[in-house]
């Protein structure tokens, strides 16, 4: 079923292209497989943390203040973030206020993670009110989202000091590590690999509690082919994926591909979903337990389409998730200016 959703894919086909009107509707698809970094299919947003008044990382109670900055090159929804927190005590967890765009909180037990001076056996998730983080360099929060403390702010806060999350005693915003900023991505909530700029990864990006960092990396190689390369209006063509576990275990992830414009989707393998973002289409398979040094194909097709305007050097992409993170993305030009002499 073919879903309506615009924040699966944040903004990877946001790419600017530019137009060429033809007088003849024939053309040559030209993919041309570019080498690029791993990118992530969150947003570039980056959490900061600080504590009202500087208190103690542990007194009694955690006057917890946030913000959160946006540069990506598009707004990023509220509604799809949230904070996560772990703190180790037998205690129950309260909450005190929401202010700043903080709109609710919740605690649960969780199995035992971390070690040392790093403990976690309950979760908190802080949700934040609607609204719309802008693009280049926009913010939400910069202040306090409420008081989080346990029982009845009894003195000492934990005696041994070995919550996972702790927020240093200072009122400055900086980067922690042991807090985690989460984006929900067509349903699935994914640790998002944080920036401290449109172009650097945050070195202290949110690392969950015995998890990994958004922008971890991944032993998942992808490649991709066209077939055929030079077809007239009604034609299909077959576009193919092939993933490859480069690594020493088994991986489960996406995979994520665009229909490219000038074509209209006309079915796949192996049971795939196809989604709508803006004006394209989307497919994707999950892949499960795929053996180490084993590959995999997903396979879709499309017809070419019979009008006057086409989208050239297009950028069109494969991007692979597994647990939260983007494992590999692929980009491929589609060259639709050629003409093949027809009335």
């Amino acid at each position: 079923m073919k879903n309506q959703n615009s924040s699966k894919f944040p903004d990877a086909i946001r790419i600017p292209f530019f137009s060429r009107k033809i007088s003849r509707i024939f053309f040559v698809i030209l993919i041309i497989l570019i080498a690029s970094p791993l990118f992530s299919a969150t947003h570039k947003l980056n959490l900061e943390v600080a504590q009202e008044g500087g208190s103690n990382e542990c007194s009694d109670h955690l006057k917890f203040m946030y913000r959160i900055t946006n540069y990506d090159s598009v707004g990023v929804s509220t509604s799809n973030l949230r904070i996560k927190i772990w703190a180790n005590t037998s205690s129950t967890i309260n909450f005190n206020g929401w202010w700043n765009g903080a709109a609710g909180g919740s605690a649960s037990s969780i199995s035992s993670c971390g070690s040392g001076s790093r403990q976690a056996n309950q979760l908190i998730i802080i949700t934040l009110s609607s609204g719309t983080i802008t693009s280049g360099g926009g913010t939400w929060g910069g202040g306090k989202a409420a008081d989080i403390y346990r029982d009845g702010w009894v003195s000492p806060f934990d005696d041994s000091c070995d919550d996972y999350s702790r927020v240093n005693a200072t009122s400055t915003f900086y980067n922690d590590p042991y807090f985690v900023l989460e984006e929900n991505v067509s349903g699935t909530w994914y640790t998002v690999c944080e920036y401290t700029n449109s172009t650097t990864e945050d070195s202290n990006t949110g690392i969950p509690c015995g998890g990994t960092s958004g922008c971890a990396t991944s032993p998942i190689e992808a490649d991709k082919s066209a077939d055929p390369v030079s077809v007239c209006v009604g034609d299909n063509v077959t576009f193919c994926i092939t993933a490859t576990n480069t690594g020493s275990s088994a991986e489960t992830f996406d995979i994520w591909d665009t229909v490219p414009s000038g074509f209209t989707y006309v079915g796949c393998d192996n049971s795939c979903s196809v989604d709508t973002s803006g004006a394209n289409d989307v497919v994707s398979w999950t892949v499960s337990s795929l053996a180490a040094s084993f590959s995999v194909t997903r396979c879709f097709w499309a017809s070419a389409d019979a009008v006057y305007y086409y989208e050239f050097n297009k950028i069109m992409f494969a991007c692979l998730m597994n647990q939260g993170y983007e494992l590999e993305r692929k980009y491929y030009f589609i060259n639709t200016c050629r003409e093949c002499g027809r009335n």
